[in-house]
């Protein structure tokens, strides 16, 4: 069956895949998808995570739009917040594009994150500073030296 007659605009090729993917993603009992993150721009050296959900971007994307996990953190133009709430030291790469529907995703705790890259393990603790600004937000955090 072939609706696009009825659209103010033709239906591409393209058009008709992320049509079936938005009504995939808006079915019954499904949250509408979040915005997805900013792929990292580069992948090699400069490449950091945020110590928090473990979202992988450069240290200037970071510091041009913040994590968008953790807008809580504001790091958008605050380079000294961006290193206390990033890290280079992490392992591994997953990318999640559809965070609650992925079985990798909820295994890999990122369920309800934003889609976008992100690091399998992190190495470095949040510090304590930053660590209060979360229970501010009443959010639980529990350091990768913890677990």
């Amino acid at each position: 069956m072939n609706t696009s007659e009825n659209l103010p605009v033709p239906i591409t090729e393209d058009c008709h895949i992320f049509l079936v993917l938005l009504n995939f993603t808006m079915a019954p009992g499904r949250r509408p998808p979040k915005a997805p993150a900013e792929p990292p721009a580069d992948l090699g050296r400069l490449l950091r995570c945020c110590l928090r959900c473990r979202l992988m971007k450069t240290h200037s994307q970071f510091y041009e739009s913040g994590c968008e996990n953790c807008p809580f953190f504001n790091m958008v133009n605050d380079k000294d917040r961006v290193n206390d709430c990033t890290t280079s030291n992490f392992s591994g790469m997953i990318s999640v594009l559809d965070p609650e529907g992925s079985w990798a995703a909820k295994w890999s705790s990122l369920g309800k994150f934003a889609p976008g890259c992100y690091a399998l393990s992190v190495v470095d603790d949040l510090p304590e500073d930053i660590q209060g600004i979360l229970q501010d937000n009443n959010i639980n955090y529990r350091p990768p030296s913890e677990l």
